[in-house]
């Protein structure tokens, strides 16, 4: 039992319904001197509630706010000398023929367009990594079928994934799965930067163990030429011829900086098979 008037105050977990139920109280406490004074002690009580909770409001959407403008930071290369644009959505079209032929007067000539795109780039402690999505077109007939070719199907659309990873001034092009905790047994050595005329350097690490000295030329790819390359993409010029053999086929490649591969092509010495690639067109943010 309390005297007089009894003063109960029930509070709500709803600041809203809260602080309506606090007033009903207080004008039922203020018919008395006791009440009035309970009064102005809840008053106090209620405006410092209710300044804590519009603080607690303000601040949650001020950091929300700032969550949500703050730009996600896009990772870049490593080291300015590293001439290959990699930027997230960078693109490349590719025009190229393929050729194949057994015996050698009969060879199926076909053509098809290759997209390459760079989908994902991400940085580590060691490493800049960019995933490039491979897209070729379903091939097709360029001249006549030979005899031995009737009826075999060409080759249809399909599409890829491989990965190009900056370590220091070297590219790797890893395909099927990125690995980089073995990255000099699982990938091949692209690029050593800056591109020079007579820089050379095994496609393979394990190969550069075993040949320190570079006395043998299978997978040693050199820098043979610096010239102006013309493709339906364009002139470029002071870009790079880097050649190279291996598993019986010769690589060549025309390497331009600032916009990479313009042109590449391979040959097989003994059975005809090869193709050609040439650059159509491109898309960089460099």
């Amino acid at each position: 039992m309390c005297p007089g008037r009894c003063l109960v105050m029930t509070v709500d977990p709803s600041p809203v319904t809260g602080a309506a139920a606090g007033f009903a109280v207080l004008r039922h406490a203020s018919d008395s001197a006791v009440g009035r004074h309970q009064a102005r002690k809840l008053i106090s009580m209620f405006r410092f509630f209710t300044v804590h909770v519009y603080c607690l409001v303000v601040l949650a959407l001020i950091s929300a706010s700032c969550a949500v403008s703050k730009p996600t930071p896009i990772p870049t290369l490593p080291s300015p000398e590293i001439d290959f644009p990699l930027a997230l959505n960078n693109t490349w079209v590719f025009q190229a023929t393929r050729y194949e032929g057994v015996p050698v007067t009969e060879i199926l000539t076909t053509t098809l367009v290759i997209t390459e795109t760079v989908v994902e780039v991400k940085s580590t402690s060691s490493y800049f990594v960019a995933k490039i999505h491979r897209d070729e077109s379903a091939e097709m007939l360029a001249g006549d079928v030979p005899p031995s070719w009737q009826g075999v199907p060409l080759r249809p659309a399909t599409s890829s994934e491989y990965w190009l990873v900056v370590s220091g001034n070297r590219i790797y092009r890893q395909e099927r799965n990125l690995d980089l905790s073995n990255l000099s047994s699982t990938a091949l050595l692209e690029f050593v930067f800056p591109l020079r005329l007579g820089e050379k350097w095994y496609v393979s690490d394990e190969k550069a163990k075993l040949h320190p000295t570079y006395d043998n030329d299978w997978m040693l790819r050199k820098v043979t030429k610096v010239d102006t390359v013309v493709v339906p993409a364009g002139r470029f010029d002071n870009c790079f011829f880097l050649a190279e053999v291996w598993a019986g086929t010769t690589f060549e490649t025309w390497f331009c900086p600032n916009v990479g591969i313009v042109d590449a092509k391979s040959d097989h010495h003994g059975t005809p098979i090869g193709w050609h690639q040439v650059l159509t067109r491109y898309q960089l943010k460099k």
